[in-house]
């Protein structure tokens, strides 16, 4: 890219960035980008969206109900296990 390309380039991108900077605003006043703390040291802002945010909740809410569904499976291979002539104490010990 020569210079005369690249200041083209920053007239054509000045409008451009304007009409992105006010799209911006108008949809963050319409809750649709939801600003977040960020990093102790950020030195930019940080937003979010209301699905990102519905997202997070139902993957944290996912991994919560599985943990403790893993835990109901151990018992059962246990309690499974306990009723298996074939294996030896050690087997039946063992945990999954």
């Amino acid at each position: 890219m020569n210079l005369r390309d690249a200041l083209r380039g920053a007239v054509l991108a000045r409008p451009l960035y304007r009409g992105i900077r006010e799209e911006f605003h108008k949809r963050r006043d319409d809750g649709e980008f939801r600003s977040v703390q960020g990093m102790k040291h950020d030195s930019a802002r940080s937003f979010t969206t209301p699905e990102t945010i519905a997202a997070e909740r139902a993957n944290v809410r996912y991994v919560l109900e599985r943990r403790n569904a893993d835990k109901s499976t151990a018992e059962r291979a246990r309690e499974q296990a306990n009723t298996r002539f074939f294996l030896n104490d050690s087997q039946r010990r063992s945990r999954p």
